[in-house]
């Protein structure tokens, strides 16, 4: 009886810390997400990062995902670019790397990554140049990012 009671008591042990680290996993991940509407309110933009906080000197993977307003479903084929900026100085432009302007994302998502050099803010812009193949006025999506 008492083996049995010890064995419940282990268990339920066992489950509750799992459950807690869950949670927290899942808190740290949210904390890394920000959501925001394109200027015009054509589209949701997310962007997660890889890591919370976003620490100087390490890489941070970005994932940016393109949602409809209306269903919250991926937008597919979206033209955009991605910069990074501090005190108005830019210090990343993805549409540099690839040597191509603008981007496209074909399947409403796409990835990138970046080195901070020094702790600080930072302000990340999405900008939307079309949707479907079609252009449109850009639409930007900023989003603040502080880095220790």
């Amino acid at each position: 009886m008492n083996a049995a009671i010890l064995a419940l008591v282990l268990i339920g042990g066992i489950l509750s810390n799992c459950s807690s680290s869950a949670s927290s996993i899942y808190a740290q991940t949210l904390a890394s997400m920000k959501k925001r509407t394109s200027g015009a309110g054509s589209l949701d933009v997310t962007l997660q990062a890889s890591s919370n906080p976003i620490v100087k000197n390490r890489q941070t993977n970005f994932t940016v995902t393109f949602d409809q307003r209306t269903s919250n479903a991926l937008q597919r084929h979206i033209d955009y670019d991605l910069t990074i900026t501090t005190d108005g100085k830019q210090l990343f432009v993805a549409s540099a790397l690839a040597d191509d302007w603008p981007l496209h994302a074909a399947e409403g998502i796409v990835r990138t990554h970046y080195v901070f050099q020094q702790s600080g803010n930072y302000l990340v812009n999405v900008t939307v140049y079309g949707i479907l193949f079609n252009p449109t006025i850009p639409e930007s999506a900023l989003f603040p990012i502080n880095v220790f």
